[in-house]
């Protein structure tokens, strides 16, 4: 396994445990909190090779992805599960804080290495292809866990999440043109992972219009 692949799978791993956190907090049962673990690791990359014309995706091509991101759900399950047994508090404040920070490193390490994938396949020349992709697959699978769960995905209301994905993919992009794949994989990560969790922890969210216009409801 080269050092790529071990990062990926530590994306992997950690967008399974924000899935899967998430599915418990739903009180979805056992194969309800693998398969959301499975598409909040999986569905950005399946979405970004769709999007470059790699067929079929990679995900289905090494299986390795979904057993890893399945034994990792698995394991979140059992832990609640037998916490639950024994009568323990399971505490969804200590849950919140870990699901961001599952979101955050997954969102990083998903961005420049779904970048990485598609320059290797078409080169750097494509600023937006490598950029959108790259973006695509940091939010597409916890975008489709969110409608899953019936919930208005996060990456459209709650702090900084698609544009820290967009903010670190175009740093990255940089220093895939002119610098190393190395330091831009991993320089671009590290940003992303600072911006989203800067974000979280001091509420930075966009704008937004809030509205107490009853016109509906009196029609």
């Amino acid at each position: 396994m080269d050092h790529f692949t071990f990062f990926e799978m530590i994306g992997t791993i950690a967008f399974a445990i924000s899935g899967a956190l998430k599915a418990v907090r739903n009180k979805m049962d056992l194969f309800g909190v693998v398969s959301l673990g499975i598409i909040t690791a999986t569905a950005g990359g399946v979405m970004r090779d769709i999007i470059a014309g790699s067929f079929p995706p990679s995900a289905f091509v090494h299986p390795i992805y979904v057993l890893t991101a399945g034994i990792t759900s698995l394991v979140v399950f059992l832990y609640a599960y037998f916490r639950y047994t024994r009568k323990a508090h399971l505490s969804f404040s200590r849950y919140a804080n870990i699901l961001a920070l599952g979101d955050a490193i997954g969102l990083g390490i998903f961005t420049t290495m779904g970048m990485y994938t598609v320059i290797e396949l078409h080169g750097s020349a494509n600023g937006f292809l490598c950029v959108f992709s790259g973006m695509v697959t940091g939010i597409g699978g916890g975008v489709l866990r969110d409608m899953m769960l019936h919930e208005q995905p996060e990456v459209f209301r709650k702090y900084i999440y698609a544009l820290a994905s967009i903010i670190g993919g175009i740093v990255s992009y940089v220093l895939f043109v002119y610098g190393e794949s190395n330091i831009a994989i991993y320089g671009g990560s590290v940003l992303i992972i600072l911006i989203r969790l800067l974000a979280a922890h001091y509420r930075w969210s966009l704008p937004k219009i809030t509205t107490t216009d009853k016109t509906e409801e009196g029609e």
